[in-house]
């Protein structure tokens, strides 16, 4: 599914902010409690994600500032790596 897409859902749906979506799906990772896999995607040109801009307030030199993400950018999740499909698998006992 769309990394973005599901970002996008989860705020609208549940009200979880992206930022913290984000962090939640790593922390959940860190605990063993699910797994995600980041994917390009190989759509070409024509499959390149919409934009769609969050902000929220951060802090640089102790000054507070806005941070600017777009949900549907490859590396919202990997500064490291550009994907845009997020496949999510549950742990089983």
């Amino acid at each position: 599914m769309s990394a973005g897409l599901w970002l996008e859902t989860m705020a609208k749906s549940h009200g979880v902010h992206p930022f913290v979506s984000r962090r939640l799906l790593e922390e959940a990772q860190e605990q063993s409690l699910l797994k995600y896999a980041l994917e390009e995607n190989v759509g070409g040109p024509s499959a390149l994600p919409k934009k769609v801009t969050v902000y929220r307030i951060g802090r640089k030199e102790n000054i507070p500032v806005l941070e600017q993400a777009n949900l549907y950018s490859g590396d919202f999740f990997s500064a490291n790596k550009i994907a845009v499909n997020l496949r999510l698998e549950t742990k089983s006992k």
